[in-house]
């Protein structure tokens, strides 16, 4: 993996010469059932959000927020594909990890542990550049479902105290900026709760967040009246309208309260 790694990198700068890279890193699932390649440059990022807007009529700044941190939508994504090829051969031919056995567990384990050293090692090497180059790029492990708790600890696992720092607030206005542009259609699709304790966690998640307190009791007032047999998209709606209706209060924004 260090190998291809190193590889994966060279490659996609020598594709995008003069772009701004700001991500990189392994891209996979809890499972490891894939491995791949994901990267994200300035140039790209610009890229997708004039589509985007062009497409919704957002508001750009707000878009380019919401797409800084979500790999998937980089153009180079697709990319990264083949550039895991060996690590993604042996991979497969391991444990199947959907096989609940102490091997599959040891297994995904183990990769996730060697594909942090390989990243770190990389980055000893001086792989990704020093000073201000650097201190732009953001390593990762990424995955398609995945919390941003777990992401903002795979950043300072793999950077520098002040970028790592840089992502967690990004992050977070990301999650501001995912709000505002739709709040309701974005999150009946996106959270999915049936439980009371889910429906608690996710207002932790914007106290993590820096959502502040009141609309935080707002938020977990809403929840506690909601029936327990409430369904999920019933309960996300609960959850939703408050933040949505204290978003339209202070921005005036009607999109935000629909």
């Amino acid at each position: 993996m260090l190998a291809e790694l190193r590889a994966a990198w060279a490659t996609l700068r020598e594709r995008h010469p003069g772009e701004r890279f700001y991500s990189f890193g392994l891209y996979t699932t809890d499972l490891a059932d894939y491995l791949m390649v994901t990267a994200s440059t300035e140039e790209g990022l610009s890229e997708v959000t004039e589509r985007y807007v062009t497409r919704t009529g957002r508001d750009a700044t707000a878009q380019r927020a919401a797409l800084r941190w979500s790999p998937a939508d980089s153009p180079l994504h697709a990319e990264g594909e083949a550039l895991l090829a060996e690590s993604d051969r042996l991979r497969c031919a391991g444990p199947d990890p959907y096989d609940d056995t102490p091997e599959a567990d040891e297994a995904i384990s183990l990769l996730f542990d060697v594909a942090i050293r390989s990243v770190q090692q990389l980055d000893r090497e001086g792989t990704f550049g020093e000073g201000l180059e650097r201190a732009q790029l953001v390593l990762g492990i990424w995955k398609g479902d995945q919390s941003d708790d777990e992401r903002v600890e795979f950043a300072s696992l793999l950077n520098p105290r002040p970028v790592a720092e840089r992502f967690t607030r990004e992050v977070a206005e990301q999650s501001r900026a995912f709000l505002t542009e739709d709040a309701g259609r974005s999150l009946l699709s996106r959270f999915e709760v049936d439980r009371a304790q889910d429906a608690h966690a996710l207002a932790d998640r914007f106290e993590r967040n820096q959502c502040p307190q009141s609309d935080q009791a707002l938020i977990r007032g809403c929840l506690t009246a909601a029936p327990p047999a409430t369904s999920s998209r019933h309960r996300a709606l609960i959850f939703v309208l408050p933040v949505a209706w204290r978003l339209h209060a202070a921005t005036g924004k009607t999109s935000a309260a629909r």
